[in-house]
């Protein structure tokens, strides 16, 4: 070190203490740090420093009565000393400092390289044994006792103002937690509440002064407190923020809150607290489940499209050659008790896959004007039947309807299955209401947990008085395949079809229900115009005069198919031409003239039926065509020419005889049914 470089420094604070030390250190001085004037005159003493730089204010001994202690040392006087205070310098207690024998008086926020030049020079100039006049103790303790009371004073006031500014920080703090959508508390490591904002007060259903000083245990009960008290020495034990979701339940239902937990630390880097922050997420999770509810219905809606067309195939080729079987058996013979067990299976199958593609909302059906008394009426003693003994069905339906628009046979199944499903809400017996009214919603309107459009509805309600269902079995009465039956007792596929069809009319499907007071399912169906909506067109008998051409071509990719179609047809003395392919069919077109109907498939390997069918009219306009598929859905039907008569897979025999005769053996002189 350099000579003359030695600086004592006396400073209460450690904070300010290293700062100093390392300021000083890098200026070139050797630095002794102590903590009161007592200490600083014996390490003077002991060290015989260059210069002695002080607080003002400090414990023990301030540094007016260190500079007056060193004044009147025989051994120390000579060594000068200036004093450090607050930022704003009084000049009372400049001079006063100066008579104590302080070389200098500066404040705090002095340049680091100006207070180590000041040092410099006042180490050099130390002042003689006789050159320094000395305070008489008296005047020293007179004008002692002023400063201390003139800085007391000053402090106070200080204090005061610091105090003052700390409130409205604290206000202002409050004000930003409390206008936070944030949940945010503090507590201590005793899991006391030291802080909370306005939004934990709700969730805890408590006023300020009611939380502050409680904790978990308190408020929430033992189960959730200890749950909640896990969470917060999890965070002291790792010392890093954690991250989880957890749920309260307030008055609205439960709440679910994605929360961050993290440790608070001292200037010692000690924990202190646990710090909470959580966000609401109940909304995004209804959201996400949603979402992922119907991903649930467009990924089966996709499977059962997929399935439907191959599916059918195979259904009616055992339909059909379960009748061909069946024919040639007597009465009593057992087997024809097994085919029809084998005919029934295969029926069940295709209502199965009718449900599947109902539901997936990818089926076929047109929409007509009806009034819906109309279809519950004289379903009547069918519902009451499905409903079995134990159970009473009553009727409360608003004469005078509006009319709204649905397919018949949908409106059936939707009754059937609300019917059967409170049935069996009911083991015991009970009661089931089928009601219909007019509704008119004046603006969008919150109906059992769903916002319905305003507008004007025809309302379909099916209430039970069975056993209800919680809110859980609620949230998932409408996934495909859930269902609380006994295993082998439902597909759960019922209200998911229920579902389908309702929204597949641009209707609405509400449910009101609870654990022991019984289930309300709500349709809300738009009111409708009959002069908007074109109904089915009805189909004509056969008249029984035959058109020319009893020469059938029949086109499918499936060989059970075409030889169904083939021996059906046969019997009935019509000539029957079967081809796989389109490419097959235009080479039998080519070389037989008197060809009259054209059965063909719609989707096949090649050719399409509807590009077959163009190809072949366009040399024969003529030609009657009849489409068959076993997709249903509404896009299939829509690649139809408008009028083309349709059969659906699977079939029964009569159905194919019945569309074949219709085209067949219309009246002479009427128009072609396709062209």
């Amino acid at each position: 070190m350099d000579e003359g470089n030695k600086v004592v420094v006396v400073e209460d604070s450690p904070t300010q203490a290293m700062r100093l030390r390392a300021d000083l250190e890098s200026h070139g001085f050797d630095v002794r740090v102590t903590q009161s004037g007592r200490e600083a005159l014996e390490t003077s003493r002991r060290e015989r420093p260059d210069v002695i730089l002080s607080d003002v204010l400090m414990p023990d001994m301030d540094g007016f009565r260190l500079c007056r202690e060193i004044q009147v040392d025989a051994e120390l006087f000579s060594i000068p000393v200036v004093l450090r205070t607050v930022a704003f310098v009084d000049e009372e207690d400049r001079q006063f400092a100066l008579a104590c024998g302080a070389r200098a008086y500066v404040a705090k926020d002095v340049e680091n390289g100006e207070l180590a030049s000041l040092l410099r020079r006042v180490a050099k100039g130390r002042p003689a044994k006789n050159g320094t006049k000395i305070l008489e103790e008296q005047v020293f303790q007179d004008r002692y006792g002023e400063r201390l009371l003139q800085r007391l004073v000053h402090e106070v006031a200080e204090v005061e103002r610091s105090n003052e500014s700390l409130e409205q920080m604290q206000q202002q703090l409050q004000g930003i937690l409390d206008n936070s959508p944030m949940l945010i508390y503090v507590k201590d490591l005793d899991g006391r509440y030291i802080l909370t904002n306005r939004h934990a007060q709700w969730i805890l259903g408590l006023d300020p002064d009611e939380v502050i000083g409680r904790t978990d245990e308190d408020l929430a009960g033992s189960d959730l407190g200890l749950s909640l008290r896990a969470h917060d020495e999890h965070v002291v034990d790792r010392g890093t923020p954690i991250n989880f979701e957890e749920s309260f339940v307030h008055d609205d239902g439960a709440h679910t809150y994605l929360s961050t937990k993290f440790p608070l630390r001292d200037s010692n880097d000690s924990i202190y607290a646990i710090c909470a922050i959580s966000m609401d997420i109940t909304e995004r999770k209804r959201l996400e489940e949603s979402l992922r509810r119907s991903q649930k219905l467009e990924a089966v809606g996709r499977l059962a499209g997929g399935i439907a067309h191959d599916f059918n195939n195979l259904l009616s080729i055992i339909q059909n050659y379960a009748v061909f079987a069946s024919e040639d058996l007597a009465d009593t013979d057992p087997r024809k008790d097994d085919i029809q067990e084998i005919s029934a299976a295969a029926e069940r199958g295709a209502s199965l896959v009718r449900q599947l593609v109902t539901f997936s909302r990818d089926d076929f059906a047109a929409s007509e004007p009806l009034q819906v008394n109309a279809v519950i009426e004289p379903m009547a003693n069918l519902l009451r039947a499905s409903g079995g003994k134990a159970v009473e069905i009553e009727m409360d339906l608003e004469p005078d309807l509006r009319l709204t628009a649905i397919n018949t046979s949908h409106l059936e199944q939707i009754l059937l299955n609300l019917v059967i499903n409170a049935r069996d809400a009911m083991p015991d017996g009970g009661r089931i209401t089928v009601a219909s009214s007019d509704v008119d919603l004046d603006q969008p309107t919150e109906v059992a947990g769903r916002l319905l459009p305003g507008g004007s509805y025809v309302r379909i309600s099916v209430s039970d008085t069975g056993t209800g269902m919680s809110a859980s079995t609620m949230e998932q009465i409408f996934d495909p395949f859930f269902t609380t039956k006994p295993e082998g007792k439902g597909t759960g596929l019922g209200l998911a079809t229920v579902q389908g069809i309702v929204e597949g009319a641009g209707g609405y499907i509400t449910v009101d229900s609870g654990l022991g007071r019984g289930t309300t399912f709500h349709i809300y169906l738009p009111a409708a115009d009959a002069s908007a909506i074109t109904p089915e067109e009805s189909e004509a008998e056969p008249t029984g005069t035959t058109a020319p051409g009893r020469t059938v071509l029949v086109v499918d990719d499936q060989a059970g198919i075409r030889r169904i179609i083939h021996r059906t047809l046969s019997r009935e003395g019509y000539e029957v031409l079967t081809a796989a392919s389109g490419d097959e069919a235009e080479e039998l077109f080519r070389h037989h003239a008197d060809i009259g109907l054209l059965i063909t498939d719609v989707v096949m390997p090649g050719m399409a039926g509807t590009e077959l069918a163009d190809r072949l009219l366009s040399s024969k306009p003529a030609l009657e065509v009849i489409y068959m598929s076993g997709f249903r859905g509404a896009d299939q039907r829509r690649t139809l020419p408008g009028g083309a008569p349709f059969i659906q897979k699977p079939f029964s025999m009569d159905d194919l005889l019945m569309q074949v005769k219709l085209v067949m053996e219309r009246p002479a002189g009427d128009p072609p049914r396709v062209g």
